[in-house]
């Protein structure tokens, strides 16, 4: 009887276990073939991720910001401040987006942005873009560069000439010439501390070994320079007045002071060019023009004057580029 009993809780606690695991397996919903499919379906891209060509990224671009974008106000001192606007440019056959430091019709700086690798409705905020360095052919920066050209001064990719920048502005000028020459040193001098600040946040300025900033007055930085015996083979002198109260905007009247330009030709030794930015106030007068290729010069041997009209200003731009005499 003892025995029956034992083989009986067996059999028992045998099917309970089985009806028990059968309720498991059943609470378990079957996988089915669809379902492995679904899996390897990626997902559909929302409209933030969908792509478009050059020319549907433009029109997205003029439908959310219109022909012209205000960024941010920045000011470089008082009563110096400068609308940041990002606006769409039609340069030759293609449309791009074009930076600009700006206040009134007075545009300290203006450059280039690259597009996005991938053009999506996430990547349309124009604040985000970096700066193109090596593709924007108009502005003043881009023919005071011309100017070197034509001087014979630039001798391909491989120049290893040495530059310095008196002014830095946005920064444009200095950022070409370090994109497209690896192995050029260049040094940039700047007075004020809030024009660097903008450079780097807004126009993409990026310092390393070959690149350098110095905040300094200037003229006193020539004439440390001119002391210690040091020398340059190309300067750039973009120094301007941040208000418009004077005969001529560019370059600032210090430069044009005989010590100091008495210096900058030192710098230059006797195969050295300087390129002045010439930014007259008034439009319808050359004198600035003369008095800086005739008579702030002449400590140098050879003063080519070329004179650029900017649409943008309705302005005549002047552009002295001068060699020095020969020791």
């Amino acid at each position: 009887m003892r025995g029956q009993v034992s083989r009986l809780s067996i059999c028992f606690g045998i099917v309970f276990t089985m009806f028990f695991a059968a309720l498991l397996l059943s609470s378990v919903p079957e996988k089915t073939s669809l379902d492995s499919e679904s899996e390897m379906i990626p997902p559909t891209p929302g409209p933030e991720m969908e792509e478009y060509n050059e020319k549907e990224f433009v029109n997205l671009l003029r439908s959310t910001y219109g022909e012209s974008r205000f960024i941010v106000e920045f000011c470089l001192a008082h009563n110096a401040c400068f609308n940041i606007v990002d606006e769409l440019r039609t340069i030759g056959s293609r449309t791009v987006v074009v930076r600009a430091a700006e206040k009134y019709n007075f545009v300290l700086t203006r450059t280039a942005l690259k597009f996005p690798k991938k053009l999506t409705r996430s990547t349309v905020d124009t604040s985000k873009w970096e700066i193109e360095f090596t593709n924007f052919n108009e502005g003043v920066t881009y023919v005071m560069i011309e100017e070197l050209v034509s001087c014979g001064v630039l001798h391909g990719k491989n120049s290893q000439a040495k530059v310095l920048s008196l002014g830095l502005g946005g920064g444009f000028i200095n950022g070409y010439m370090h994109a497209e020459f690896p192995q050029m040193k260049i040094s940039v001098v700047e007075i004020n501390e809030r024009s660097i600040e903008m450079a780097k946040k807004w126009f993409g300025l990026k310092t390393d070994e070959r690149h350098e900033v110095i905040l300094m007055d200037g003229a006193k930085y020539v004439e440390e320079c001119a002391q210690k015996g040091e020398d340059f083979d190309i300067i750039f002198l973009d120094a301007c007045f941040l208000n418009k109260d004077v005969d001529l905007i560019c370059p600032t009247a210090v430069f044009l002071q005989a010590d100091v330009i008495e210096n900058i030709a030192k710098l230059l030794g006797n195969r050295g060019i300087l390129v002045i930015n010439v930014l007259p106030n008034r439009d319808d007068s050359n004198d600035p023009l003369k008095k800086v290729s005739e008579e702030a010069l002449k400590p140098f041997l050879t003063v080519l004057v070329t004179i650029k009209c900017d649409e943008q200003l309705s302005r005549k731009l002047g552009f002295a580029t001068a060699v020095t005499i020969p020791p």
